[in-house]
């Protein structure tokens, strides 16, 4: 698979809508207003679901093991190997595994000291991939990670913490996969989901986090039925990432700091639909936090713009109710 087939499928564009909307037409440009405030508030604090893969990083050079293996995860890996003497490469494709045999310094073209981690695979004895380090530098502090691989032993930690924990979770994104296929199906956001197992992903998204919709209403329409996978980043990605763990599930139920949200308006934030008269709050739960929010003064106040991708904006009135959309 492609890097652009990989992320297309990923990205934050929200596609689950089936609602109309009203017309809006244009308004002034005007200053704008970014939400990195959310981040930051985040950041400044570390949740239980930050801290439950923080364990779960990538290996040091210094721990690694000749017969370690990588799984292949898109054939372009034969652009960054070389091969051994015999000058032939082999055709790599995804799920072949590499078989990791020593780190090896050597000179590059201008004289500097570098290093080639070593591998095997399918009779070809000598793989290299060359790195920017010394020897010495490379297995006292570096941590390779090695373009268009992932490592299994990252999902068998993961599983593991997941198998001997509670499984019971809430998920916090609709951008779900059939499992079988591993097509893009959208889901629900905001419901109990229990988790089945954790399994390689790809070298963007190191793994895969497989589970099925808990509620039996929902498990039962032709969104919840079946297993669902969603792609996961490892714990070194630092809890800003939009696929850690912490931002794809919850260990508690959302519903209940929201008991004001009637049952109606909540049905709409799990199918991630908004209407008018929604809150800002109710927005935002519906749809995720937005890209940009603008201001437009009006004579009666100023108009609020959230913008997301694809096209993608809530414009509220003064009072902060929902007025026009587009999704």
């Amino acid at each position: 698979m492609g890097l652009k087939a990989i992320l297309a499928p990923i990205g934050t564009g929200i596609a689950l809508s089936l609602l109309s909307t009203a017309c809006f037409t244009g308004v002034e440009s005007t200053p704008r207003i970014d939400d990195s405030a959310l981040k930051k508030a985040k950041a400044a604090e570390l949740s239980a679901e930050d801290r439950y893969f923080a364990s779960v990083v990538p290996a040091a050079a210094s721990s690694w093991q000749p017969g370690k293996e990588l799984i292949v995860t898109d054939s372009k890996i034969r652009l960054i190997l070389t091969p051994d003497a015999s000058g032939v490469l082999p055709d790599l494709h995804p799920g072949d595994r590499l078989e990791f045999r020593r780190f090896e310094e050597v000179r590059n073209i201008v004289g500097e000291s570098v290093t080639d981690a070593v591998f095997s695979t399918n009779g070809f004895p000598e793989l290299r991939y060359r790195m920017p380090w010394d020897e010495k530098t490379l297995t006292t502090t570096a941590v390779p990670e090695i373009p268009f691989t992932v490592d299994p032993s990252l999902a068998a930690r993961a599983d593991s913490i997941l198998r001997n924990g509670d499984r019971r979770l809430y998920v916090l994104t609709p951008l779900w996969y059939d499992a079988g296929s591993e097509k893009s199906t959208g889901g629900y956001r905001l419901i109990a989901v229990e988790g089945d197992s954790i399994r390689p992903g790809n070298h963007i998204f190191p793994l895969k986090f497989y589970f099925h919709v808990a509620d039996e209403e929902l498990a039962s329409t032709p969104t919840g039925e079946g297993e669902k996978m969603v792609y996961m980043s490892h714990g070194g990605r630092g809890i800003a990432d939009s696929r850690g763990f912490g931002s794809l599930f919850s260990f508690t139920n959302p519903r209940k700091r929201y008991p004001q949200i009637s049952p109606d308006i909540w049905t709409l934030i799990i199918n991630s639909r908004v209407r008018e008269g929604m809150t800002k709050d109710e927005c935002r739960l519906a749809l995720g936090s937005p890209t940009n929010i603008d201001l437009t003064p009006t004579r009666v106040g100023d108009l609020e713009r959230w913008s997301y991708s694809d096209g993608i904006y809530l414009i509220f009135n003064t009072d902060g109710t929902l007025a026009r959309y587009r999704l």
